[in-house]
Formats: C-alpha cells, structure tokens, sequence
C-alpha cells in the first residue's frame, strides 16, 4: 500500500525532470520513500511509501513514564537528524518540518521516526508554500516569516523547535495572540522552564541555543548538528523526565483539539487568504482502499501489489497524458539512478 497525496497544479512549480529525478532516487531510512511523480491536466500526484505509526508526539505521548528521559529523546532528535543531513545533502530542504511530518513507519515498539512531505519545498510554488507553513508558524523560521526565502538553514531552526518540546513538553513560541507570536519567533524570544533545569544536561540546552539562533551565519547547519556530541548520546542523563512526558500528553491532546488557524492573509493564485490555500494545497486522496478501478499502470509496474484508488481524481480522458509524463520521469530516475547516497 502507497500513500497517494495530490494537488493542483496552479499552485504548484513546473515540475522539472531532474528535480523529479532526484525525487525520486532518494533513499534513507528516516526518510518516507517516494515512489512515483506524475501529473494530469490539473493535477499533481505524489506516491510515497505508506507509514502506519504515529507521528512524532503521538508517539511519545502513549509512552510509559518510566521509559521516557533525556537518552531516549537524543536518539529521536539523532534519526531525525540522520533524515534532515541526507536531504540536504542531495540540496533539498523541508520549509515545513513539524511533529506531523515525522512518522513512525509502524506501530511496532522498534520502529523508526521518519521525515515525510519533503517533495513539497521542490514542487510547490514559494508563495504558496509560505502561506501554508505560515498557517502553523510555531515550527517556522524567524527569515520564512520576515518573507525572506528558505533555505537548508531554515529547517534547523525547525529541528530545534521540535527538540525543545521533546525535552520540555511545551512549544518554545507561544501566544494566544498572532501577532505576539510573531514577534516572539522574529526575535528569537525563548525560554527554558526553570523547573526543568536540574534533569537535563548542560549539552541538551546548548543544541537548543545552537539552533534557535536567529542570526542563520551562527545557526547550527545539519552536519554539525549530526556531530554534536548530546545528539551522539554523550553525557546524557537518563533520570525519567515524568512532568515533561506529562505536559508533552497535555499538548498533544491540546493539538488535537484546537484549530489553530491564524488569521494572516496572503493572496496567491486561486486563492485569498492562507486558509482557502492551504485545504486544497494537499489531499489526501486514499491510503489504504484496495479498488479494482485504480486506472491501467498509473503506478511503477514493478509494484505488483500496489492499490490506491485515484480514479475520483484521474479522468479516463487525462490518463494516457499523466502515463506520458509519469515514463518521463520514470526516465529521468534511471538516467541518473536509483538512489542518492552521501559521500
């Protein structure tokens, strides 16, 4: 089974050969694997490998207290790094990494976290892209909202807003009004909880520090994040960390029931205003329905057992163009290989 994600295409880029191809070759295991690219007339369909876990709080949410502590969360910052380094070692960036971009690939106790929605960035026009992430900016850069463009060192300052909740169970921005909150991430305006100070390590806070820099010259980059001696587990302290874990359920419940929609517009094409963007930036179209409708070799014929129902989107009349354009870049993903791996 494939996850089968579309969207229109006046809000998304012209789909290159050569970034589909690098799309398509990546290959690591914190990243969801994408599996097929192909378009319509009006659409966009991106196939990636079907995750079945949680996302990332949910997950450490249903832990058991005695289970969670400062060790267990270096080795989820760790695979989430490991993810992070490999895109960007291929020149991809994320532009919206947030809890619900990182899923476990099963719901078995050793599975592993893995960073998805990556194709976004490459594919999705800049302005729409910023209305969506701008939507939940709680995870957003300071130089994304001072509409600067993103770039790899973005997607750090994400990494470390993630690693802040995991350590201390609370968002590190916050603000009942949108305004305030903005200001606050623009000028980097953070703390750490004082009662959570003795059951952390010093190096925990200091990649905080390094990474919620709004200066990006001094922002910690992906490889030196992968170095870093807290993430390899170093001088780490494994004391439960009970009233983290405790606000951590708090805000994941909170999360779940809360639209937190701020009321920023932003006119792109099609649509007036972030909300209207961003419900038709991306369906999801079918994760697990097994059809006999799925329209003739619309996925990689090597994939016998692949079964998504698209044909509420696809037409039979736009099926012979998306099978034209789908062996193009199935083309392009032989020419230049079947995966990228880092030197």
């Amino acid at each position: 089974m494939y996850s089968v994600k579309c969207m229109r295409k006046n809000l998304a880029k012209k789909v290159s050969l050569v970034d589909a191809g690098i799309l398509l070759k990546l290959d690591h295991k914190n990243l969801a694997r994408l599996q097929e690219i192909f378009e319509t007339r009006t659409k966009i369909y991106v196939v990636q490998e079907l995750l079945t876990g949680e996302n990332l709080l949910e997950r450490v949410a249903n832990l058991e207290v005695s289970t969670y502590n400062e060790l267990l969360i270096t080795k989820l910052v760790r695979d989430i790094v490991l993810g992070i380094k490999y895109l960007h070692f291929c020149g991809v960036y994320l532009g919206n990494l947030k809890p619900e971009n990182l899923i476990f690939n099963s719901t078995s106790d050793d599975a592993h976290v893995k960073i998805t929605d990556f194709v976004m960035s490459t594919i999705v026009e800049q302005e729409v892209l910023l209305a969506s992430i701008t939507r939940q900016p709680y995870y957003t850069a300071p130089e994304i909202l001072k509409n600067i463009k993103a770039d790899l060192i973005s997607d750090m300052w994400s990494l470390g807003t993630i690693a802040y909740i995991l350590l201390f169970g609370v968002e590190p921005f916050y603000h009942d009004d949108p305004m305030a909150l903005y200001k606050k991430i623009i000028k980097g305006q953070y703390e750490f909880p004082p009662h959570d100070q003795d059951d952390l390590s010093a190096g925990a806070k200091e990649f905080l520090r390094k990474l919620l820099l709004v200066d990006v010259q001094k922002r910690m980059t992906s490889e030196m994040a992968y170095l870093n001696y807290w993430v390899n587990s170093i001088n780490v302290k494994t004391r439960p960390l009970t009233e983290v874990l405790i606000r951590m359920k708090e805000l994941n419940t909170a999360r779940k029931n809360r639209a937190r929609l701020l009321p920023i517009t932003i006119s792109f094409s099609g649509a007036t205003s972030i909300n209207e963007g961003y419900l038709y930036l991306v369906e999801d179209v079918n994760k697990t329905e097994t059809t006999d409708n799925v329209p003739p070799n619309s996925f990689d014929s090597t994939n016998d057992n692949v079964h998504v129902d698209v044909s509420r989107e696809v037409k039979d009349s736009e099926d012979a163009e998306a099978l034209k354009n789908k062996e193009s870049f199935l083309d392009t993903k032989e020419k230049y290989g079947d995966t990228l791996s880092p030197v």
